[in-house]
This record gives structure tokens, C-alpha cells and sequence, in this order.
């Protein structure tokens, strides 16, 4: 016996329709998904399935889709079926009401992952972008400054005090050039002239910091009278003696501030390994450490120049 077709429709569950109908896009997504890995493999111009943006990429479009489509069968059928057959399903609006967030969540997550990676990846070039101007431009404006016209000329250089000048290393108190720099010029650092001399040639700077670590280090080793420490024993320390030595460079009277920073940064470079570092060129008529200072190029001189 024949049973018409609305009869069928009629007997059958009131929720079966558009369960099938999703269950059947699934499948078709699975299907879809199996067909485009098999092109994938036999198709060159297509990602290969090791890309790892392959399967993020695939699963995207197929739940994009599936989600697209899934609505617009639904909605049709609710809309449809009733229109051909008569027949309303009363469970069909529940069911449909029920899947719309869930596909709505979908797309919107994708849609929010894939266009806030762009515009992270937008801004972010942006601010990289930005920062290389910058760079550029105060390497621009470091090369355009010449070294001379801001420099600290060597009658204003702060050296050593009046009672240890023209002293050999051995008898200045290391102790007295510490409270110096602390109570009474308040400084990091001290340059130092060759025989200890107010002027002249470069012989080294001295650093409060490496100072206190030198006598620190004394302290742990031995008992000995930390009193007695002498600028001397900080020069020929086997660990402190490189940053004594070349924690400084120097250039010639004509250089830029882009020359001496670029001279600074490479004794830096070359002085991590002693856990130390250079702030401080001095300026010579031909860029000799034996001819007299002309002045003192210090990194704060730099890092305010280089503001743009």
C-alpha cells in the first residue's frame, strides 16, 4: 500500500527533519574536507597537508560554511516544508533557535581571529616601522652633530683632588677617591690623566661602581686591612684591570657624535665579558690615546643629542 507523502511526514518525529538535515551537512563537510586533502596531494599549487596552517585553515572554511549554510537550510525548511506539505513542525523553531548561537559563535570567532591578527599585524609593523624612524633619525641627527661643539673641554674635566694630584697610583688611597666622588663632586666616575696629572693624556676612568666592587671582593677573600687598598691595586687586578684599562676610547677633534657613539658601542660590546662598559670618549687632535685631551664626550651628552 501506498502512503502519500505528507502521511509519511505527518507520522514522522517532529524534530527528525532538521536533525537529518545537520547531520547531512556534517557529513558533507567531512566529505568536502576528505576531497580537498586528496587534491591537496596530487595538486602542487595547492598547501600541502605538512603546511602548518594547512588544517587551521581548512577547519575555518569548512565551519565558516557549514555555518553559512546550515542557517540557510534550516531557515528554509522551516520556512518551506510547512508551505509545501501543510504540515507545521512545532519543534523545528526550538531547534533552529538552538543552533543560531551556536553558528553565530562560530563565525564570530573566526571573523575575530582572523581580522585581530591583522590588525595586530598591522600595528605592530606600524610600531616597528615608527621605531626604525626614530633610530634612523637620531643616527641622523648623532652623524649630523659634530663631536667638538658638544664636548666637555679638558679644563672643565673633573680628575683627581688637588692633594693626590702628580701621585703614583701606589700611594692614592682608594678609599679617599670613593668618598671624593660620593661627598664631594658626587659623580659615577673619574677620569684619570697619564702621572696622575689635572691634564693630558688619557690614562683611564675609574668607576665608583667597579671601586666598590673591587674592595667587596677584597673583603670576601681576606682579612686584610681594606684601608689599605691603593689605586694601584685596582689597576693590576687580573679581573678588574680590562674595565680600568679600556672602559674608555677615543676619537679625533673632527669626529661626530655618530663616530663616538659607534666607538662606544663596540668597546661596550668587547667589555661584557669583564662585566663592564664604556661611557666615556675622549676627543684628541688626530684620535691618539698618547696625545693631550681636547675634551670628554660622556653617553649622557649622547643620549641627549640623539632626542628628536
Amino acid at each position: 500500500m501506498n502512503i502519500p507523502h505528507h502521511t509519511f511526514l505527518a507520522q514522522a518525529t517532529p524534530v527528525a527533519l532538521p536533525w537529518q538535515t545537520t547531520a547531512m551537512i556534517i557529513v558533507s563537510g567531512l566529505v568536502g574536507y576528505g576531497i580537498y586533502s586528496w587534491r591537496a596531494s596530487r595538486t602542487p599549487s595547492l598547501p600541502p597537508a605538512s603546511d602548518p596552517s594547512f588544517f587551521r585553515d581548512r577547519v575555518a572554511r569548512y565551519v565558516l560554511n557549514s555555518s553559512i549554510w546550515g542557517l540557510v537550510i534550516l531557515a528554509s525548511i522551516i520556512v518551506i516544508v510547512p508551505a509545501v506539505t501543510g504540515i507545521a513542525n512545532p519543534n523545528a523553531l526550538t531547534v533552529f533557535n538552538s543552533l543560531l548561537p551556536i553558528f553565530g559563535t562560530w563565525v564570530g570567532t573566526l571573523l575575530a581571529f582572523y581580522f585581530s591578527k591583522e590588525n595586530f599585524e598591522a600595528a605592530s609593523k606600524s610600531m616597528t616601522d615608527m621605531a626604525q624612524s626614530v633610530t634612523q633619525s637620531s643616527n641622523d641627527k648623532l652623524q649630523s652633530t659634530a663631536a667638538k661643539s658638544v664636548m666637555i673641554p679638558a679644563a672643565q674635566i673633573i680628575t683627581l683632588p688637588a692633594g693626590l694630584l702628580g701621585k703614583a697610583n701606589v700611594d692614592i688611597p682608594l678609599g679617599e677617591i670613593v668618598k671624593y666622588l660620593r661627598e664631594t663632586v658626587k659623580k659615577d666616575r673619574l677620569p684619570l690623566f697619564k702621572g696622575n696629572q689635572k691634564e693630558g693624556s688619557i690614562a683611564g676612568v675609574v668607576h665608583l661602581s667597579i671601586m666598590e666592587k673591587f674592595i667587596a671582593s677584597r673583603a670576601l677573600a681576606s682579612n686584610a686591612a681594606l684601608g689599605s687598598l691603593s689605586l694601584d691595586d685596582l689597576a693590576q687586578d687580573a679581573t678588574f684591570k680590562p674595565v680600568f684599562d679600556n672602559s674608555f676610547g677615543v676619537a679625533e677633534e673632527s669626529a661626530s657624535l655618530g663616530r663616538v657613539k659607534s666607538i662606544m658601542d663596540n668597546l661596550a660590546q668587547k667589555l661584557k665579558e669583564a662585566e663592564g662598559s664604556c661611557y666615556d670618549v675622549f676627543l684628541t687632535s688626530d684620535g691618539k690615546p698618547e696625545s693631550p685631551v681636547l675634551g670628554w664626550i660622556t653617553n649622557d651628552i649622547i643620549n641627549d643629542k640623539a632626542k628628536v
